[in-house]
């Protein structure tokens, strides 16, 4: 199967929870649904980034995608209009990663040139939380409880952040198996 239609590089693809749609997005700032059984046809496309789209992802039920772009924010789309519902500014460089919490109260958190991770909740405007980083963070994504977040980033280290108390549990540079 081949699936066309972007006009530039993908960065990010995901399967529906479900399993029968896969997004696609990238350097081109759309962010295409597929079905991807029977004709495998483009269903939907979404804009409203001016920069790249880095990462997106589907909520744990499939009804909404987060996304984060090079235009510094993040956002939250409705899968069913395909219209952006929210949108979060808050970082002062690139928005390299995000990702969602899996269970409880929705939160995502972003990770970004500017050397920040930014805790967000899904209903409110502003970043609730800030970790500081001393290098441009890569890639984010929470603990399985929600309680920690896990960051990599241009130090090549894998840090464990306590986001109760805004610090750094561990950091690995290299992993060993116990």
């Amino acid at each position: 199967m081949q699936l066309e239609g972007h006009e530039g590089e993908i960065f990010t693809t995901e399967f529906h929870p479900e399993g029968e749609l896969l997004l696609s997005s990238g350097f081109d700032r759309q962010i295409y649904i597929w079905q991807v059984y029977d004709d495998c046809e483009n269903v939907m496309a979404m804009s409203g980034h001016s920069g790249a789209v880095m990462e997106a992802h589907f909520t744990p039920d499939g009804s909404h995608i987060f996304t984060c772009s090079t235009d510094k924010t993040l956002a939250i789309w409705d899968i069913v209009t395909g219209q952006r519902q929210r949108r979060f500014k808050g970082h002062s460089n690139f928005v390299n990663s995000v990702q969602g919490s899996r269970r409880g109260q929705q939160l995502l958190c972003s990770a970004s040139d500017d050397r920040t991770i930014k805790i967000w909740d899904a209903r409110k405007k502003h970043a609730a939380h800030t970790l500081e980083s001393p290098y441009q963070v890569t890639s984010v994504c929470f603990g399985d409880t929600g309680e920690q977040v896990i960051s990599g980033g241009i130090d090549n280290e894998v840090k464990i952040w306590d986001i109760r108390k805004h610090t750094v549990q561990a950091a690995r540079t290299q992993w060993q198996r116990q």
